[in-house]
């Protein structure tokens, strides 16, 4: 049995969100989602994920920076 992995799910669209933490739970991942790099970057401070899923487009600082501040 492989062991489920913590996935952070960062987009500012809530269906978004809601949609691929709920398919991702339902596989037995431990999901959180944020729905903004501000939030994530609080949320990545706070314990070690093993994947982000970053929306590209958001309002604010968007997924490329994102990725640059997280690597």
């Amino acid at each position: 049995m492989s062991e489920k992995g913590r996935i952070l799910i960062v987009d500012d669209e809530p269906s978004v969100r809601d949609s691929l933490s709920r398919w991702f739970r339902d596989d037995g991942h431990e999901v959180g989602t944020a729905e903004g790099a501000n939030d994530a970057l609080t949320r990545l401070a706070e314990r070690r994920w093993d994947v982000a899923l970053v929306d590209i487009r958001m309002r604010g600082i968007d997924g490329i920076e994102l990725q640059r501040r997280i690597h």
